[in-house]
């Protein structure tokens, strides 16, 4: 008698679902999900989604959990872009599945590996963190990243509006881009606002270099190759000193020979030798900016290393 009844799905007769059972649920009861890292979704695509709903409906069920405040309503954990798509379709009812064991990290993290988001979804999601009173490191080991990484996608929530709207929009998809236009704009607000309304196709990071160089008159880098080192000794209080260990092949050949100092032009040169020796990774790449964001250390002089080293196209 129990497998007959179980048999005839009542949850989905009565358009209430059941945990880990499709239900065709009355789309007026579902509200999404305040905490919903995606807030941007892309017209076309989501009238196209809305047009093969309209003809073959919603294949994949959303997943929800109970509304905690309203008593036979539901909150979606997963398939905000297939609910939107099925109102415009016009439909009144989705199909859904009840899940009340949702982990917000976890589908964060899941969003971020498809790269489902835009820098500035992420930065909403991690100061809504922030706002329920986590520490930044704490959200960073939860989430698998650096200490930088957290701190330079929350940056981009103080950055002006026109380039909020470019990260919205995909015309900036690099966090390193944004924080460059962010930084310039401080200067040159019309310069910046006119570079991002003319451009038509998606801002790459060399075109924010140029601009930049453009902006501070700028000169590139010489190459590591052709640098020039200082052997003036009037220079030394002003030249940054590396002090190199000599090999040796024993401990008494070691005892009779002091390490050298290696005396560089200037300390844009030594951090470029330094990343050329190390073959500085990403990992590496952001610890060295997050050392640099600490403006009580490094002062405005630093500036032209943190936009090197943001500029970098390093392999994870």
């Amino acid at each position: 008698m129990n497998d007959k009844l179980a048999s005839l799905n009542l949850g989905g007769l009565l358009n209430k679902p059941v945990i880990g059972q499709v239900s065709e649920i009355d789309i007026s009861l579902i509200a999404e999900d305040s905490l919903n890292a995606r807030r941007e979704f892309h017209d076309d695509t989501l009238h196209e989604l809305a047009q093969s709903i309209k003809e073959h409906g919603v294949i994949s069920p959303i997943s929800l959990r109970a509304n905690p405040l309203k008593d036979g309503y539901y909150i979606i954990n997963h398939g905000h872009r297939r609910f939107r798509a099925a109102q415009l379709a016009e439909k009144t009812t989705i199909p859904a599945f009840l899940d009340n064991e949702i982990d917000v990290f976890g589908r964060f993290i899941e969003n971020i590996q498809r790269e489902d988001l835009s820098p500035l979804d992420i930065a909403n999601q991690l100061n809504t963190f922030v706002q329920d009173g986590m520490a930044g490191k704490d959200i960073a080991e939860k989430l698998g990243k650096s200490d930088s990484w957290v701190s330079r996608h929350l940056g981009l929530l103080s950055a002006p509006i026109t380039i909020k709207k470019s990260l919205e929009s995909g015309k900036i998809k690099s966090v390193e881009a944004a924080k460059t236009l962010a930084s310039l704009s401080n200067d040159h607000p019309v310069e910046v606002e006119d570079f991002l309304a003319s451009a038509t196709t998606e801002i790459t990071q060399k075109q924010v270099r140029e601009l930049s160089k453009e902006l501070k008159g700028e000169k590139e880098y010489p190459p590591v190759a052709d640098v020039t080192l200082a052997n003036d000794e009037e220079q030394l209080d002003d030249d940054f000193e590396l002090m190199i260990e000599p090999m040796v092949e024993n401990e008494q050949d070691s005892a009779a020979i002091s390490p050298v100092p290696v005396v560089y032009a200037s300390k844009e040169v030594l951090i470029i030798e330094l990343i050329e020796a190390a073959r500085l990774n990403q990992q590496q790449k952001e610890r060295l900016l997050d050392e640099l964001s600490d403006e009580q250390r490094f002062d405005k002089s630093f500036d032209s290393l943190r936009f090197y080293l943001e500029q970098l196209d390093l392999d994870i």
